[in-house]
């Protein structure tokens, strides 16, 4: 993976083949334009931040980069303008994906923006993709899954990743599929679109286990999903139902494990962790770790007290090493 880094006229440079930048003299301008240019072997992505600039795709840059699309979005700033016939009006928050076989005149404030350029062969796409821009929100389901896909994708980028993980870039094609409404050909298209949704669940499952209103129709609300599809989806583990009950059992152990004698504790703990009742409590501690929560951690800890024996293991294992190094 190449990376270009800039100012953000040296980065109008290297998209001057795509589209024309014209900068606005303001006096409101600020000196901090940059820009970073990440290269795979699949597709660019770009990160910049600029001072007001109006921006043209005429005939000659149509035809350079007219078997491209850009996904951008926003994190302050605004675009608007023009494509074609269509209007363009973007704000911080959704994906805006553009076909830059279409004409474009736009304005910009000053911004910061994430955008990838994407070969439509990647995506098995057709040259003439869409007449106007699609946007894409991250109120819809699996609109929020690109979201997640592509924040993940730059968090490894700016963490200075020298590869991204090919999962992680498939994911992201594969989610950009699905929300361009182009129909799946591959199994791998859509398995990449279950897993990354149900890892989305998931994690909102986790985010509200203190609620004792989550429940299976709360994520069936979230998602758009059929009971049916989310049952497969967790089917492993006896359902969602019964996912949230382990899960909710699993971190109110994890809390008794820290302060398992502590005054209170076991209250606190199913309280915590959105348990409706003590005997609701008790019934799923016991089912999972097969104790009452009183008694899972009635030992003492493992490892605060070494034994003769454990002693002469430790200075043993500390002489070879030393020996060694």
């Amino acid at each position: 993976m190449n990376t270009f880094q800039g100012c953000a006229e040296e980065y109008g440079s290297i998209m001057a083949p795509m589209f024309q930048v014209s900068p606005i003299a303001s006096e409101n301008e600020h000196a901090a334009n940059a820009a970073i240019a990440w290269q795979t072997d699949l597709c660019v992505f770009g990160y910049g931040e600029s001072n007001p600039f109006a921006r043209t795709q005429t005939r000659q840059e149509r035809q350079n980069g007219g078997h491209l699309i850009s996904v951008a979005r926003f994190l302050s700033g605004t675009e608007q303008g023009y494509s074609d016939d269509c209007v363009i009006d973007r704000v911080p928050g959704p994906i805006y994906v553009l076909d830059h076989a279409r004409a474009l005149q736009t304005i910009n404030s000053r911004f910061r923006v994430q955008t990838v350029f994407v070969p439509k062969s990647i995506l098995a796409l057709p040259n003439d993709v869409f007449g106007k821009e699609r946007v894409i929100e991250v109120t819809n389901p699996s609109g929020q899954l690109l979201h997640t896909c592509m924040t993940d994708l730059y968090a490894s980028l700016t963490d200075g990743a020298s590869t991204l993980p090919p999962a992680l870039l498939h994911r992201f094609f594969a989610l950009l599929k699905v929300n361009l409404g182009v129909r799946p050909q591959r199994e791998d298209v859509r398995a990449h679109f279950r897993t990354a949704l149900r890892e989305q669940i998931s994690k909102f499952i986790e985010h509200n286990l203190g609620n004792p209103d989550l429940s299976v129709s709360t994520v069936l609300a979230n998602f758009g999903l059929s009971r049916a599809s989310l049952f497969r989806m967790f089917e492993k583990q006896g359902g969602v139902r019964n996912y949230i009950m382990r899960r909710r059992a699993i971190r109110a152990a994890i809390d008794l494990s820290n302060a398992a004698h502590v005054r209170g504790g076991i209250k606190q703990a199913s309280l915590r962790w959105g348990f409706t009742s003590r005997p609701n409590f008790n019934r799923s501690i016991r089912n999972m770790f097969g104790s009452s929560p009183g008694g899972l951690f009635h030992k003492a800890p493992i490892g605060l007290e070494q034994t003769p024996v454990q002693n002469r293991i430790l200075k043993r294992f500390a002489d070879r090493t030393a020996h060694a190094a």
